[in-house]
């Protein structure tokens, strides 16, 4: 059961990693063809507000799919029967390590794309702490996209481990900025300290 999730961990990655190659290699004037093209299917479209309550479930979803993603790479760094030095996965470990990138990344996205339509003062004060943090989680993750996205580097080198550490702080804050019993003050500081 554990070695298919994160099997289709993997998949999830690599189809992404594929998705973003192939977006690579379009000369700049195809992008700007089909960025015209997307923009003019967007014409006479009205902005769209979510209502609390679906803001809510989106964000908290987007935090299950992270905590997943992060709790593979736990289950396979710590499980006592996998062997490491004689593993002979076809996906090498720094692969698991970009997926999970891959997918914060895209779960972050999602969280923004939901909330960009929304003001901060049109939202509570649990959604715009989160929709603060998911923005600053965002901009942190896609700063390692280089250093990630490098197939020569090992886990554990300080690249990965920042990586991770950003992991749980991404988790860790968007769990406290959703949470009812976070007293406002608390999440006001917590959210500045990440968004300095």
């Amino acid at each position: 059961m554990g070695e298919e999730k994160l099997n289709s961990q993997a998949e999830l990655g690599a189809r992404l990693m594929i998705q973003e190659h192939v977006k690579k290699e379009l000369s700049k004037e195809e992008r700007r063809a089909q960025d015209k093209e997307f923009k003019n299917k967007l014409k006479g479209t009205k902005t769209i507000i979510f209502q609390s309550e679906f803001v809510e479930r989106m964000i908290g979803e987007g935090i299950t799919q992270m905590k997943l993603g992060f709790d593979q790479l736990h289950y396979f760094f710590n499980d006592p029967s996998i062997d490491h030095k004689k593993h002979k996965r076809k996906t090498s470990n720094i692969k698991l390590v970009q997926s999970t990138w891959h997918i914060f990344v895209h779960e972050l996205h999602q969280i923004n794309h939901c909330l960009k339509d929304h003001t901060y003062k049109s939202l509570n004060s649990k959604h715009s702490a989160c929709k603060k943090v998911a923005l600053e989680g965002f901009r942190r993750l896609m700063s390692m996209e280089e250093d990630i996205k490098k197939e020569n580097q090992r886990v554990g080198n300080n690249t990965t481990n920042q990586f991770l550490r950003e992991c749980i702080t991404i988790l860790h804050n968007l769990h406290h900025s959703l949470h009812e019993d976070t007293a406002q003050k608390d999440r006001e500081d917590l959210v500045e300290d990440y968004c300095e």
